[in-house]
């Protein structure tokens, strides 16, 4: 019986009875409510933080005291915050890495066990003191898992419910966007589009309910600001089509440019032979410092952003230096293992160079233009789109940031050029390789990703089969354990693999097992993916298809070609019912 057909719960195929509706929508009401008060109280956590530590002051320029002491308190703050940062993660998280949206979408692509709520709850606390002694990392990432370390806690209730878990999950994610973006259907599409990678009806109705639960909970009830307020009527230059292209063009090479430093820093950062909090504690340093001269680089950047689309605040060469420390920076933090998210400072270098596009244009093109807002904006999701891999998201988002059509639209040109310029370079988003480096490849598919995710020894036989190779054919078959079996492995004394008797190729023969047996051509190891085996075992002769250890060659376990056939479709079966269920 499938799992989706568990009786009781389920109407018809897949169909949910009333009360599991029921309990469904109560869940997702829950993780909404609670997902949004932790995302506000993480935000305020960072803020609260910031304004402790003197951080906002130095940023906005209104430090009290003398150069020398602002410079003192900047980089003792953003060093020793690098250090704390790199402590607790190195202490109490799994392998001393922040956990991230990488974390989620393996452990609901692959449906695997979520991090530990210790770990998880670590690099949250790690993410909010990174934010907020000044790192230029982004919160939104931290929030997203966030969101999902709540839902899983909602899916451990004792709810005899199909697919909750990866259901409560999403619920979380979906929450935490909308609360932070004040972007209820960016919040549902990010969550589809990225997290859970299908759209059933099922996980689509609860996702729809803790996203605007979120929202409502952020807008109404603590009538937070939006991240950014604009208005803006329409584009009255036809040939700022094609300057959008180009804008996108441009953008996505900064998009691949950008991913490509974080990960190379990364390399460089595991080649340093220093502990976790000295290696954040030097990037620390370095964003001290750099402060020095060019203070509003700290923290998230959401200020910088929004200064970004009034045309009076920069200068073009201002712009620049911001720009290039504002990538320098968050690569150097990212890769050297500071907690924080990549998708806010991909929107602040967007916004930042959309600035910088238009005021070239403005400058040196004898053309009119419709000012500096439709190029910021388009900047802004035009770096973000291919570093996310969430197209349909940032457009929708951009609709529900500005509430208008037209820039909704002229964003769009320059997010679809920006996506092809780097799936064209690229191929991956910033997660995907994120999970491809971790041996996870989503894009040949889920279903592909899940099997090959599952070990074939998950699958053994209870008992295996075998005999030593001293033991004589003479009745071979005919002891107690293996009436019925019409194939033995045959083992030496220290349990290594010689190879396999079959029933038919000893009648009438006599010797030892050892010496009559056949070489074992296929040969799996704890190793060996369900999907591997499941393409090579139609190619072989025989049942009882052996595992052995990789490093002795003990044998380990043995799988039947019915075994691993009946997982392969059992779990392709649940993926199709699971992303078709009602």
């Amino acid at each position: 019986m499938a799992d989706s057909e568990l009786p009781g719960e389920c109407g018809g195929r897949g169909t949910l009875a009333p009360r599991s509706f029921a309990i469904l929508i109560a869940v997702a009401l829950v993780i909404g409510s609670v997902t949004s008060f932790a995302a506000l109280a993480f935000i305020e956590g960072y803020l609260w933080i910031s304004q402790i530590l003197q951080v906002t002051a130095i940023k906005s320029g209104q430090f009290g005291g003398s150069a020398m002491t602002g410079w003192s308190v900047t980089i003792a703050v953003t060093t020793i915050g690098g250090i704390a940062v790199g402590t607790l993660l190195s202490r109490y998280t799994i392998q001393g890495k922040p956990h991230g949206p990488p974390d989620v979408i393996a452990a609901v692509a692959l449906r695997r066990s979520f991090v530990s709520f210790r770990s998880g709850l670590a690099s949250t606390l790690a993410a909010m003191l990174a934010l907020g002694t000044g790192a230029p990392v982004g919160l939104y990432g931290p929030l997203v898992f966030m969101g999902a370390l709540v839902g899983n806690i909602a899916s451990r209730l004792r709810i005899d419910f199909p697919g909750l878990p990866s259901i409560a999950v999403g619920c979380g994610v979906a929450a935490a966007v909308s609360t932070a973006f004040h972007a209820p259907i960016a919040g549902l599409i990010f969550t589809h589009e990225v997290i859970h990678r299908h759209y059933s009806l099922r996980s689509f109705a609860p996702t729809v309910i803790a996203s605007i639960t979120g929202y409502l909970f952020a807008n109404k009830l603590f009538d937070k600001e939006p991240l950014l307020a604009v208005t803006f009527e329409e584009i009255g230059n036809r040939h700022e089509y094609l300057l959008l292209i180009a804008l996108g063009c441009c953008a996505g090479l900064l998009a691949v440019g950008f991913q490509k430093l974080v990960h190379t820093a990364a390399r460089i950062g595991s080649r340093i032979p220093w502990r976790l909090e000295f290696r954040t504690g030097l990037a620390g340093l370095v964003v001290g410092i750099t402060a020095i001269w060019i203070p509003q680089v700290l923290g998230p950047g959401t200020e910088l952003m929004r200064a970004a689309t009034i045309a009076e605040s920069f200068g073009e060469l201002d712009l620049v230096l911001l720009l290039a420390a504002k990538i320098l920076l968050c690569t150097i933090c990212l890769g050297f293992g500071f907690a924080g998210g990549i998708f806010g400072p991909s929107l602040v270098i967007g916004a930042l160079f959309g600035a910088v596009f238009w005021s070239l244009v403005d400058t040196w093109l004898p053309l009119s233009n419709s000012g500096l807002l439709p190029y910021v904006i388009s900047g802004l999701v035009a770096v973000a789109a291919p570093v996310v891999g969430a197209p349909l998201t940032i457009i929708v988002f951009v609709f529900e940031l500005t509430h208008n059509y037209d820039i909704t639209i002229y964003a769009t040109i320059s997010t679809i050029a920006s996506i092809l310029i780097g799936n064209q370079l690229l191929g991956q988003s910033y997660f995907e390789r994120q999970l491809s480096q971790s041996g996870i490849d989503l894009e040949s598919g889920r279903e592909k990703a899940v099997l090959t995710a599952a070990r074939v020894l998950d699958y053994a036989s209870a008992e295996t089969p075998r005999c030593s190779g001293g033991e004589s054919v003479t009745g071979l078959f005919f002891h107690p354990s293996r009436q019925g079996l019409n194939e033995i492995l045959v083992v030496d004394p220290n349990d290594r693999l010689l190879g396999r008797i079959h029933r038919a190729d000893i009648i009438g023969k006599s010797g030892t097992a050892a010496d009559l047996a056949e070489e074992v051509v296929l040969v799996f190891n704890q190793s060996t993916s369900l999907f591997d085996a499941a393409q090579s075992v139609s190619s072989c002769s025989g049942e009882i298809l052996p595992i052995v250890d990789s490093a002795d060659g003990t044998l380990i376990g043995a799988a039947t070609k019915e075994n691993i056939i009946a997982a392969y479709l059992k779990i392709s079966r649940e993926l199709q019912e699971e992303s078709h269920a009602h």
